[in-house]
């Protein structure tokens, strides 16, 4: 049996050299995971927080418009305060109100559109050059009186 020796003078230290660059690649792309985890996570709570706000603005119906006339109607600064009270409660820190749009329907029922916004700071990010500290996330959601 014969054997060969096969010289890898040419390659020793190569590993050495290749390490640190795919060191900075898992690190950058695990920085990445992270972020977007973050951002995701954040669009969720608030998506949820605005259902519940749009849902929550039902509160706001004018009883007495209601028991006179037999119409559906939404008074418009209660819808606001109680939105953004519903926000307050249970949307991530930091959230606005963007806006709030109550149309009525051919039928008559009254329509509420919201949409929140929440500014999400980064963590990893801003360490980067040229990233923003900063990502905006909004969420809209609608209601329909039945």
């Amino acid at each position: 049996m014969l054997r060969r020796e096969v010289s890898r003078r040419g390659d020793t230290g190569s590993v050495l050299l290749l390490f640190p660059a795919a060191f900075m690649a898992v690190l950058v792309l695990g920085a990445i995971a992270i972020d977007l985890g973050l951002v995701q996570v954040r669009a969720r709570e608030l998506g949820l927080a605005a259902s519940a706000a749009a849902d929550d603005t039902l509160a706001a119906l004018d009883v007495t418009e209601l028991r006179t006339t037999g119409r559906l109607r939404l008074d418009g600064p209660r819808a606001t305060a109680v939105a953004r009270t519903t926000l307050a409660r249970s949307a991530p820190p930091g959230t606005r109100l963007t806006t709030l749009e109550i149309v009525s329907a051919p039928d008559g029922r009254p329509r509420v559109t919201l949409t929140a916004c929440v500014d999400v700071d980064l963590v990893v990010a801003p360490a980067l050059p040229g990233v923003a500290g900063t990502r905006t996330v909004c969420r809209t959601a609608r209601t329909i009186v039945r």
